[in-house]
C-alpha cells in the first residue's frame, strides 16, 4: 500500500498517542522485533485448530480423547469430570460454570469446555456435526457436561499463565476407579503437527457443511493443488477450483 502512495501517520507504535505508550506504558523492545530477521521463521511455530472450536478447550479435550482412545474407560462408566487449567483459560471457556455446562447455541458450545470434553468423552472426537443447534442437545453429552468441575492449578498458572499452557483431566470412574492425564501439546501443535492428510480431512469435515456445496471433483482437484503449492505457477488455478 506504501509503494501505490496510500499514506498514514508515520509513529503510529512511538508517537504520543501511540499503541506502545497508549497500551504498555512505553515499555516495549524493539529490537524483538528484528531479531533472526529473514532468518528465523515463525510460521512453522504456530498450531493448527485440529477441533472446531476454541483452542484453549483443545488440551482437555485431546487429554478425554487419549484417556478413552486407550479402551481404559467408557463415557458411561465416568462420574465426574475434574479439569485443571490457567486462569486464562478459566476466564474463557470455563465460567460461569453453569452456563458452560449447558450451552443454548452453537457459540456458547464453542466456548465451553465442560461441553466439549464431555462431547469428547461420548463421541470419542469433537467436530462440527457435534457443534450443531440440534447436536449441543443430546441429551448424554448434557448429562455429562453436568458432571465436569474445573479449577485453576496454581503450578500451572505459575509456569504457564501468560502463555496458552497444557489441562490436566481428572477421570473418577463409578466402579471406583480413576484415570488422570496431562496434555502439554495438543494435536496440531508444532511438537505434535498435523500431516498433510490432517488437514486435508480436517477440509472435508467442514467442506460438508459448506453454505454452497462444491463439486466433490473440484473438491478432490483442490486438495491435490494444495498438496504441490509450491510448485504452482498461478494462484488463480487453486481459487477458480473454489469458486
Amino acid at each position: 500500500l506504501a509503494e501505490q502512495g496510500m499514506v498514514g501517520p508515520e509513529r503510529v507504535f512511538q508517537g504520543e498517542f501511540g499503541y506502545f505508550k497508549a497500551y504498555h506504558d512505553n515499555k516495549y523492545a524493539p529490537d524483538t522485533l528484528t531479531r533472526g530477521l529473514g532468518e528465523e521463521w515463525q510460521l512453522p511455530t504456530t498450531s493448527i485448530k485440529y477441533y472446531p472450536c476454541c483452542f484453549l478447550s483443545h488440551f482437555a479435550i485431546e487429554a478425554m480423547r487419549r484417556m478413552i482412545g486407550t479402551g481404559a474407560l467408557a463415557a458411561d462408566a465416568i462420574d465426574r469430570i475434574h479439569v485443571r487449567v490457567t486462569q486464562g483459560t478459566y476466564n474463557v471457556v470455563c465460567a460461569p460454570l453453569a452456563a458452560k455446562r449447558a450451552p443454548q447455541t452453537t457459540q456458547e458450545a464453542l466456548f465451553s469446555l465442560p461441553y466439549t470434553v464431555a462431547n469428547a468423552a461420548v463421541h470419542g472426537h469433537v467436530q462440527i456435526e457435534h457443534l450443531t443447534d440440534e447436536a449441543i442437545r443430546d441429551p448424554r453429552v448434557r448429562a455429562l457436561s453436568q458432571k465436569v468441575t474445573v479449577e485453576v492449578d496454581a503450578e500451572l498458572e505459575h509456569a504457564f499463565g501468560r502463555v496458552i499452557g497444557p489441562s490436566i483431566v481428572e477421570v473418577a470412574l463409578k466402579d471406583g476407579g480413576a484415570a488422570s492425564l496431562r496434555v502439554d501439546a495438543v494435536k496440531g501443535h508444532p511438537d505434535n503437527p498435523m500431516s498433510f492428510d490432517d488437514c486435508a480431512q480436517k477440509f472435508w469435515n467442514c467442506a460438508k457443511f459448506a453454505a454452497r456445496p462444491l463439486d466433490r471433483m473440484k473438491l478432490e482437484q483442490a486438495v491435490e493443488t494444495v498438496r504441490r503449492l509450491e510448485r504452482l505457477d498461478d494462484m488463480r488455478t487453486l481459487v477458480r477450483l473454489l469458486a
